[in-house]
């Protein structure tokens, strides 16, 4: 019959188990922080754009004048 270490055999596990976890979070994270990049640039993208048209109906409002 094989010597088996179970507490060392157990702290392997966790030790595995704890680094995969960790490795999940980490893609996790780092799906959230690309979407919140994406979604602030889509914001600015939006803003900008809003900007430029207001300034065309400003100078089509003055060029009428």
């Amino acid at each position: 019959m094989p010597d088996i270490n179970y507490n060392e055999l157990k702290n392997q596990l966790k030790a595995e188990l704890k680094a995969e976890l960790e490795a999940e979070l980490d893609v996790d994270v780092g799906e959230r922080e690309f979407h919140k990049q994406f979604n602030k640039q889509i914001n600015y993208n939006v803003l900008t754009q809003k900007q430029i048209q207001g300034q065309e109906a400003e100078s089509e409002s003055e060029i009428k004048d």
